[in-house]
Order: C-alpha cells, then structure tokens, then sequence
C-alpha cells in the first residue's frame, strides 16, 4: 500500500466547483440551441417558463447564453480567486508570509506604487517563488480576471489588460490556438477592449488557463515541500497537526484523538487512514508526491493516545 498526495485541498475545491466548466457550459448550450429551435420545456421540469413566440425563440435563446457566459466567466474567476487566497494560506506548503500577503490581498501598495494587486499579480507572486514559469498563461489570467471585472460591473471603461501582459498575448497567438481549441487571442483581445460579454469559446478556454496554471502551482507546491519520503512524513505530520487543531472542528482535539486510537488494531488503522484520504494522502494513480513509508503509519497507530495529543496538537 503506498500513499502519496496529488492535489492539495484548496486545487480539490476548485475542480469540484469550475472542473467540469467546458462540459456543463456547453451541456446548457446544446439545450438552449433546442430553444432557438423553437423547442419547449417537458412537463417534469418544474420552473416557470414560458415558449416564445416562433420569432423570438433564437433571440431569448442568444441572450440566455450571453447570461450563460457572463455567469461561468465571473463564477470560474470568484473561484481561482479563492484558490490563491487559500493555497498561499496552507500553513504545510510553507510559503513566503510575503508571498501570502500579495496572494490573499493583505499586503497594499500606494496608488503612485501600481494600488491593489491584480489577480494576475498575485498569481506570480505564487509562482516566483515556486519558480514556475508561464507567461503565456500568466498573460491569459489578467484577460481572464479584467474581463470578469468588465461583465460584473457593466462594462467599465477603466479595466484594461496590463501592457506587458498585452503584449505576451499578442505575441502569443500561435501558442493559443494550438493549446486551446484554435482560440483567436487577437479576436478575444478586440472583444474584450469592445466591452463585449465573451463567447463560449472564449470562456471555456479562459477557464482551462486558469485550471491549468492552478495545476501548475499545485503540483509544484507539493513538490516543495514533500518530493523525498523524509519531507513527505514532515508534511503529513503538519496536515495531521492542522486536522487535529482546527479549532472549528466539532469535537475537541482529545476527542478526535481518543475516538481515532480506540479499539482494535485493524479498526485503528481503518480510522487512522480515513483521516489520511481526507487530508489528501491516499493510494493515487497520479502522485505528485513522494510515497509515505508505510512505516510511519505503524509508528503513528503504535501512539497512546496521550502521545498522539502531544505530537499532533499545536499549542498555538
């Protein structure tokens, strides 16, 4: 049995909310395409909804999908947003309080410095010190963000893409086309300085830079800090720590520790591994991170309880 760790609690949350964003956005596009049709709702959906007339089907059915794509837009945005507020914040990926601050917004600059960081600023704050590097997508996160900003707040004049980012994406065109669904960069780039609420086609691709880069910053992160057997066991203790001392947990720590080490061997080991997979660290089939030895799992189930409260619960 060999247990490693992939994805990192806040990349998990992420997929689980923006994933699937290209199936589910065109999964309403094929029904709305049944609309411009002239087709009508069945009888076992339960919403208030009237046909159109013949007419104005295919109009209801366009401005649906324009709602479709300003809504994916700025859920998919809200949600990377979160994910480098909540990564940079994993107190056992270690990284730089600076680099914290810039990610989660805490840290400010002065109007005359450049003001509030943009996503995309935050990103590379994340990704200089994890030495990962791609300006491609990099560029793509500022169009990706601004242009949430843009259908959010009805097409405000003063959101503009950031030059040197601008300049990347222009050069760039090539590389877009070929690694995301032949996108026209040039294209999104005129719609989006036109205020225009992007197309399908531009959003899902938007979407997929940011899953990608959030990937990138993910798998390297736990790279970092647990890419040898050693400094996976250091990871695992500081995961078991922070599940232990949550203090928003429901049970107090004694609680959770007396529950998890009670009863026999195997029934020790069936709680203590349940608690592992929540944490991430699980029998994988792509592992990002090097093996936990199965001799640690021994050394933990082999605690008193009494141990286990003072190895796992931070006194802060």
């Amino acid at each position: 049995m060999t247990l490693s760790i992939s994805r990192t609690a806040p990349f998990r949350k992420l997929q689980s909310r923006i994933g699937s964003a290209t199936y589910r956005l065109n999964t309403i596009l094929v029904g709305l395409e049944f609309i411009g049709d002239g087709g009508d709702k069945t009888a076992k959906l339960a919403v208030t909804w009237k046909k159109p007339p013949a007419e104005k089907a295919r109009e209801v059915a366009n401005q649906a999908q324009i709602f479709a794509c300003s809504a994916a837009l700025a859920l998919a945005s809200d949600v990377f947003d979160q994910f480098l507020r909540d990564i940079s914040r994993e107190r056992w990926l270690h990284f730089d309080s600076r680099t914290t601050a810039i990610a989660t917004k805490s840290a400010k600059r002065s109007d005359a410095d450049g003001g509030d960081y943009s996503v995309a600023e935050r990103a590379e704050a994340i990704m200089v010190e994890l030495k990962i590097s791609e300006p491609e997508l990099l560029a793509g996160i500022d169009l990706f963000s601004k242009w949430r900003n843009v259908v959010v707040h009805s097409g405000k004049r003063t959101v503009k893409v950031e030059d040197r980012f601008e300049r990347i994406l222009l050069d760039s065109t090539e590389f877009f086309h070929e690694n995301f669904s032949h996108l026209d960069v040039e294209l999104a780039i005129a719609n989006f300085m036109g205020r225009k609420t992007p197309v399908p086609k531009e959003v899902t691709s938007l979407i997929a830079m940011a899953q990608r880069i959030s990937r990138y910053i993910d798998e390297q992160a736990i790279k970092r800090v647990a890419g040898t057997s050693a400094s996976m066991e250091q990871s695992v203790e500081a995961l078991l720590s922070s599940y232990f001392s949550d203090p928003l947990r429901n049970k107090s720590p004694l609680q959770e520790i007396a529950e998890a080490w009670q009863g026999s061997s195997e029934q020790r080991r069936t709680k203590f591994l349940k608690i592992l997979q929540q944490l991430g660290v699980a029998i994988v089939s792509n592992p990002v991170s090097a093996p936990l030895p199965d001799s640690y799992i021994e050394e933990a189930l082999g605690l008193t309880p009494q141990q286990a409260m003072r190895r796992f619960v931070r006194s802060d």
